[in-house]
């Protein structure tokens, strides 16, 4: 159902050399615009999770699924409690999912709750309930338990799936001072 959402709300619409989006909903059944656009499409297969690590800086996971089933690299792998990672590696009838709890997974994500507030989501290792949200700029008022969510702006994750919320007050990013750095 999630999918088919993601697939239903927003269209895009060539205009010239460029796309724009639009709502789905707001074209009429018998506009030219909504024959002729093209839609992001996701499909979902599901798969079960055979191996899984958590305890290293760099934690991959092993699907039953491979490209016998569909599978191919650089798809998203996401469960209802939110993202699970990227798979890297796919054979006949199994995968290699790269984890968001790995140190090179970066996650571009928003808070829906602030206008144009987009950043990238890394794990830092550590506590697997946290990663850290940089690249949010330090005028966003950002509060405790606010929703983080997937931006759209991969072509790997569909448009506002959860990630998870804000923990904590958020601080200066001490890499730049010109950004925050949110727990999520």
């Amino acid at each position: 159902l999630q999918i088919r959402l993601s697939n239903a709300r927003q269209m895009q619409v060539p205009v010239r050399d460029t796309f724009f989006l639009v709502n789905f909903d707001s074209l009429s059944r018998t506009d030219s615009v909504r024959r002729k656009t093209v839609r992001p499409q996701y499909e979902s297969i599901t798969a079960k999770v055979i191996k899984n690590s958590i305890s290293g800086a760099n934690n991959w996971l092993i699907i039953n699924r491979g490209s016998s089933d569909g599978v191919q690299a650089d798809m998203a792998v996401i469960s209802p409690e939110g993202i699970v990672g990227i798979v890297r590696h796919v054979s006949p009838n199994f995968s290699m999912v790269m984890s968001v709890l790995h140190q090179n997974a970066k996650i571009s994500v928003s808070l829906p709750q602030q206008k144009n507030a987009f950043g990238s989501l890394t794990w830092e290792g550590g506590n697997p309930r946290e990663m850290t949200l940089r690249y949010i700029p330090q005028h966003f008022v950002v509060k405790d338990n606010e929703p983080v969510v997937t931006s759209g702006y991969s072509l790997m994750f569909p448009l506002g799936h959860p990630v998870g919320r804000v923990k904590g007050v958020p601080k200066a990013d001490p890499e730049n001072p010109y950004f925050l750095e949110i727990k999520v």
